[in-house]
């Protein structure tokens, strides 16, 4: 016998259940391409070779390539105290997978850090009598 569609999720005798909300830990990390699932990165290859050649010192840290991305709304800029602020920032890692018939781009890191920043002010060029300001520098006017 089939179900009616009354008895199905959605419907208004049965209602919808609630969805979860996805929290993650941070940081997130991912020790191998989500593609082949190798856990050789062309860059740490790559650096691990100038590292073997002598091109780089053996202490180089290497992570990835790094795209840092500051978590601030323009309309509600965050409470400054002296000229230091503090930000979110999204910090993701990225490499590729050193297979040769893979080569994925993957994020191999993710994280939300505090980081403190500083407010630089706008210089303002001296208003002296008899000059004008000008964009490209001050000129006597007649």
């Amino acid at each position: 016998m089939e179900e009616s569609k009354e008895n199905q999720p959605g419907s208004p005798l049965v209602p919808e259940e609630p969805k979860q909300e996805l929290s993650l830990l941070l940081p997130v990390t991912h020790d191998k391409c989500p593609v082949c699932g190798s856990a050789r990165r062309l860059g740490q290859v790559k650096v691990d070779e100038f590292k073997k050649a002598g091109i780089l010192p053996q202490a180089w840290p290497y992570k990835g390539m790094t795209l840092q991305a500051p978590l601030v709304d323009q309309a509600h800029p965050p409470k400054i105290i002296g000229a230091m602020v503090t930000v979110k920032v999204m910090i993701m890692v990225f490499d590729v997978c050193a297979e040769p018939e893979c080569g994925c781009l993957y994020c191999t890191e993710f994280n939300v850090v505090d980081t403190p920043a500083q407010i630089q002010q706008q210089p303002v060029s001296p208003q002296r009598p008899g000059f004008r300001n000008f964009p490209g520098g001050n000129f006597k006017h007649n």
